[in-house]
Order: C-alpha cells, then sequence, then structure tokens
C-alpha cells in the first residue's frame, strides 16, 4: 500500500514577469510525497496557463485527492494496475 501526501505552497517572485499572454508575480505549487515501506519519493506540480492547456490548483488538487485514493489500494510495484486504473 502506497500513500500520497501533498502540500500546496505560493511561490511569490522577486520581480513579476512580464511576456505577451500578461504578467505573474506568482504561482500556487505543490510538494508531492508518496511513500511505501519506508521509502519517499518526491515530486512537485505547479499551475499552467499556456495558449492551449490550463491547469490550475483546483483541477491539480482534485486529480491529487483521486490519487491519493487510487494509490490507497495498491503497492508502487503494482505499476500496470495503478496504469490501467488511470
Amino acid at each position: 500500500m502506497a500513500f500520497l501526501r501533498y502540500r500546496k505552497y505560493w511561490m511569490t517572485k522577486k520581480v513579476a514577469l512580464a511576456i505577451s499572454r500578461g504578467t505573474s508575480a506568482g504561482s500556487c505549487s505543490y510538494i508531492v510525497e508518496v511513500e511505501a515501506d519506508g521509502v519517499v519519493g518526491l515530486g512537485e506540480a505547479a499551475e499552467l496557463d499556456i495558449a492551449v492547456y490550463q491547469e490550475d490548483a483546483t483541477r491539480i488538487e482534485r486529480e491529487l485527492q483521486y490519487c491519493q485514493d487510487l494509490l490507497s489500494r495498491f503497492h508502487p510495484f503494482q505499476r500496470n494496475s495503478i496504469e490501467g486504473a488511470l
């Protein structure tokens, strides 16, 4: 059985980034941990907003919560089963 935990934090830029699509002074990000058998894997997730694709904090949290429930039923070595359940 694997456990997924995540922490949300806000990253503020020292100087706002201005590009043709707009200006950004910061973004919401997540530190993601998956633990099984005393081994912890670390990852991250961050908001993304480009012309053809958008992933905001609400969507990221919804998907992390879904994966949290899903991973509680599997061991990380069951990759094929996890992939099939996704």
